[in-house]
């Protein structure tokens, strides 16, 4: 269990080091990644503190990417809460996501950093 925590808690820092240096599709490649163990069966088994951080992953990729280059990012967490047969798990984690996007999307030095 700690070792899933930990392995996120790397790829999240991973990200935020090396993300402008990767080429374009690279960084979607790792948005597809990170979304297809969203929608996996790890969701399912994983403990709060996994949850929150995967949440978070997926708000730091989000940061970089939406809305220019996944535009489709609210309707792909949406989709976890309007579906009746999904699990909770991938409700909060699409919940906290949006709320963690969303706090950092209003963080004072945000606008300095969108891309032009």
């Amino acid at each position: 269990i700690y070792q899933l925590f930990e392995a996120l808690s790397l790829f999240n820092d991973w990200i935020r080091l090396w993300w402008n240096r990767m080429a374009e599709t690279d960084q979607i490649s790792v948005q597809n990644a990170v979304m297809e163990l969203f929608g996996g069966p790890l969701v399912e088994s994983a403990d709060k503190a996994q949850l929150n951080k995967l949440a978070v992953l997926i708000s730091d990729i989000a940061e970089r990417l939406f809305p220019q280059k996944w535009p489709s990012l609210i309707d792909q967490l949406s989709s976890f809460w309007f579906n009746s047969s999904a699990n909770e798990k991938r409700v909060l984690v699409a919940l906290r996501s949006m709320e963690y996007l969303s706090t950092s999307c209003s963080d004072a030095d945000f606008n300095s950093h969108l891309p032009m």
